[in-house]
């Protein structure tokens, strides 16, 4: 589905980097460095519900300090 919904976007791409990842190895502060090291040039944001920001602050996720220090992430209502 996701890829129907992005095919006449060219600034989009589907890519299944977490997929092929190990079960419960694989956290959001991987899949960022992954992308921003397959994009050096370009500028990586990660967007997410208001209600997962308040678990980050809260210490729920790992690597969760590392993610908010690089100050790449946008919340909002869902």
């Amino acid at each position: 589905m996701i890829e129907m919904a992005i095919e006449d976007n060219p600034l989009f791409e589907v890519d299944d980097y977490e997929m092929k990842q190990e079960a419960w190895s694989i956290y959001t502060y991987y899949t960022m460095k992954h992308f921003k090291e397959k994009y050096p040039h370009d500028e990586i944001r990660f967007m997410m519900g208001a209600d997962l920001l308040g678990d980050i602050g809260k210490g729920e996720w790992k690597y969760g300090d590392e993610l908010v220090a690089e100050k790449r992430e946008s919340s909002g209502q869902k």
